[in-house]
């Protein structure tokens, strides 16, 4: 039940990117993002437990099959808060982001058009960031709904059809929507370079640590060395003014000048 509350926090965050770009990230402080996850949580446990709950507890040790003890509210409350209401969340939130978009891309079109410029390293590389997130976020979307839709179609098959539905069948379906919970995990980490590096920041922080000081050290040792390697010219070079200049004659500025640039 999380997973597609998960999906709905993410659109939402996408969206707010997207309808405020130079204050979402002002928005979304530490505070409101710890806020926001407890309540996907919360959410998705009290609607979860809600549909256990049964008018009749005196049946139920007498089942051994699980779908035998849903009810049909039970699992039309699953379809309606599990699936047909996020889904229809995120569609609109993301036609809703569409049509920002197609209006930012019409405004930079002209601006760039008016400016004659082309646009620079920095630019580039946002706009490649979020078209990552937006093609990462399209999918999961696209994969929420295909994972759920053999889901319905077998329940509603098998509370208005008269008909033995295969074993194999019942768990394919189990599977294909079950895999919704972990489909994400997977898709930011194939896709999103920053994700594979905050969970390895997170999980793996001693070693990111002795590779961030090792690659400082390097630095400093790197910078040394130039400067080492400067100081050593330099003495090499007035050493070769000292020995060509006559005595008792002024070694100018110029010479020296001279001497480095050859």
């Amino acid at each position: 039940m999380s997973s597609p509350y998960n999906l709905v926090a993410i659109t939402i965050i996408r969206y707010m990117s997207v309808r405020w770009p130079l204050h979402h990230t002002h928005m979304l402080t530490k505070r409101r993002t710890y806020a926001g996850m407890t309540a996907v949580w919360i959410a998705a446990l009290g609607v979860s437990g809600g549909l256990y709950i049964r008018t009749k507890p005196d049946v139920w040790c007498n089942l051994c099959r699980s779908e035998l003890h849903w009810q049909f509210y039970q699992t039309s409350g699953m379809l309606v808060f599990a699936a047909v209401i996020p889904f229809t969340v995120m569609i609109t939130l993301y036609l809703s982001m569409s049509r920002i978009y197609r209006k930012h891309v019409k405004t930079m079109a002209q601006n760039a058009a008016a400016a004659g410029e082309k646009d620079d390293a920095k630019s580039d590389k946002l706009k490649k960031r979020e078209k990552t997130l937006s093609r990462i976020s399209a999918f999961l979307v696209g994969y929420f709904f295909v994972s759920y839709l053999p889901f319905i179609v077998y329940t509603f098959t098998y509370f208005f059809c008269n008909c033995s539905i295969s074993g194999y069948i019942r768990s394919s379906v189990r599977i294909i929507l079950f895999s919704n919970t972990t489909v994400n995990f997977f898709a930011y980490i194939i896709a999103h370079q920053e994700f594979r590096r905050g969970l390895f920041r997170r999980f793996c922080y001693k070693k990111y640590l002795h590779q961030k000081r090792c690659l400082s050290t390097a630095s400093r040792g790197e910078l040394s060395l130039n400067n080492s390697d400067s100081q050593v010219k330099g003495s090499s070079t007035l050493y070769t003014i000292s020995n060509t200049t006559p005595p008792n004659s002024a070694v100018t500025a110029g010479d020296i000048q001279m001497s480095v640039k050859e």
